[in-house]
C-alpha cells in the first residue's frame, strides 16, 4: 500500500443551541480548511456538527488517516473543561486515533 502525503480534519462548530454561538469559529474552520488544500492537504471537514456527525466524521477520518504519513486535526469550537483539565469534545476519539496509528 503506498503512503499518502497529508490528510487533515478540520472541524468547525459555531451555531450552538445551548451554549453561546461562536460565529467566528467557522470562518476559521472554513480559512484553515483553504490553506490546507491549498498546501495540497486532503481535507475531510465538517462545519456545526452535532454528537452523531462529529463521531461519524472521526470515524471516517480514522479509517482515511492509516495511509498517510502526516495527519492534522483542527478544531474550532466549544470544549470541555473538568477540574483544570481543558478538552476539546473530541478529544478522546482523536487519542485513539493516535494510538491506532502508532501502536
Amino acid at each position: 500500500m503506498k503512503t499518502k502525503k497529508g490528510i487533515a480534519l478540520v472541524m468547525a462548530n459555531a451555531d450552538y443551541v445551548q451554549q453561546n454561538k461562536l460565529p467566528a469559529c467557522k470562518k476559521d474552520g472554513e480559512d484553515i480548511k483553504e490553506v490546507l488544500e491549498y498546501l495540497n492537504f486532503d481535507v475531510i471537514s465538517g462545519l456545526d456538527l452535532d454528537r452523531t456527525d462529529m463521531y461519524e466524521i472521526i470515524s471516517n477520518f480514522i479509517d482515511e488517516a492509516k495511509s498517510y504519513s502526516t495527519v492534522l486535526v483542527y478544531y474550532s469550537g466549544h470544549g470541555v473543561q473538568i477540574t483544570t483539565l481543558s478538552l476539546s469534545i473530541a478529544n478522546i476519539r482523536i487519542q485513539k486515533l493516535f494510538l491506532r496509528i502508532h501502536s
